[in-house]
């Protein structure tokens, strides 16, 4: 019996010092592949289409965005920011220098992939945020859009 515990303690033993963790990275720390890319971007290509960007024309413009994600901040501020800048606008890196704020608080930025057994595999990219328009000057929302989008792509 004794022999029998001792054998199976001693089993468990090198199961455990034979075994590892690893930690793979995650997507905070890594570009997406180039199919969950373009899901992603004409999901927020759809989802921007509604906005009306001429209340920026000729304005300062302060570009502010919030999101559960740090991994997507950057890359929206700037599709904003170039937003902007077509629609007249000028991007001030300064909320005290410019005439308009533009916040947005970003609920989902992101994708799945949906496995098919029949049909091609295929990526959802997915986007939705409430975006305001703040006149500085006048301490008042000119207008809030609760936006999204979504795109598949095959794989």
């Amino acid at each position: 019996m004794k022999s029998a515990s001792l054998l199976s303690a001693l089993a468990c033993l090198l199961l455990v010092a034979c075994s590892h963790n690893e930690t793979t990275p995650t997507r905070e720390i890594s570009a997406r592949p180039r199919v969950e890319q373009r899901a992603l971007s004409n999901a927020i290509d759809d989802a921007f289409k509604s906005v009306d960007f001429g209340l920026v024309n000729g304005k300062k413009v302060y570009v502010e965005i919030q999101a559960l994600s740090k991994l997507d901040i950057e890359f929206i501020k700037a599709y904003i920011n170039g937003l902007i800048i077509r629609n007249g606008g000028i991007v001030v890196k300064n909320e005290s220098s410019s005439e308009i704020k533009i916040h947005s608080i970003v609920k989902i930025s992101g994708t799945d992939e949906i496995r098919r057994t029949i049909l091609r595999d295929k990526v959802r990219g997915e986007f939705s945020c409430v975006l305001s328009i703040s006149d500085l000057k006048l301490n008042k929302v000119l207008r809030t859009y609760e936006l999204s989008g979504e795109s598949d792509e095959t794989r």
